[in-house]
């Protein structure tokens, strides 16, 4: 999935619901925090060489981002699924409007039909010597 970010570094893709910035920043943080676990006399070994450590923090955020991702397609797809709820409750409130409407503009033409033939036969009446 593409995105376009825009001067400030935000997602102008509407399926995109992060922050470049802010992403960019939890990986640094991610960085640091490894980069402290490994040099921590707490580990109880010694550090890792840097490439394996560069290979660890990679696969590290690869699966962080990894699972990002699908929790915003989750997330879309609720929304997809949602909308199309909405979508289709409101055309059968429109189905029913314009049904009811449909009625509505009947009983006015006949009622209208009816009180002009009843202005005819009364006009039709008072002619008639």
């Amino acid at each position: 999935m593409t995105s376009a970010f825009n001067e400030a570094g935000s997602s102008t893709d509407a399926t995109h619901v992060y922050e470049a910035a802010a992403v960019d920043k939890y990986i640094e943080d991610l960085h640091h925090q490894i980069a402290d676990l490994r040099h921590s006399p707490a580990s109880g070994r010694p550090p890792e060489p840097p490439e394996a450590s560069a290979d660890n923090a990679e696969a590290i955020l690869g699966r962080a981002l990894l699972g990002a991702q699908r929790t915003i397609d989750e997330k879309i797809a609720e929304a997809e699924e949602r909308a199309q709820r909405i979508l289709a409750a409101a055309q059968d409130q429109a189905a029913d409007l314009v049904s009811r409407a449909r009625s509505e503009a009947d009983r006015i033409i006949d009622e209208a039909h009816e009180k002009t033939h009843a202005a005819f036969v009364a006009l039709k009446a008072s002619r008639v010597p």
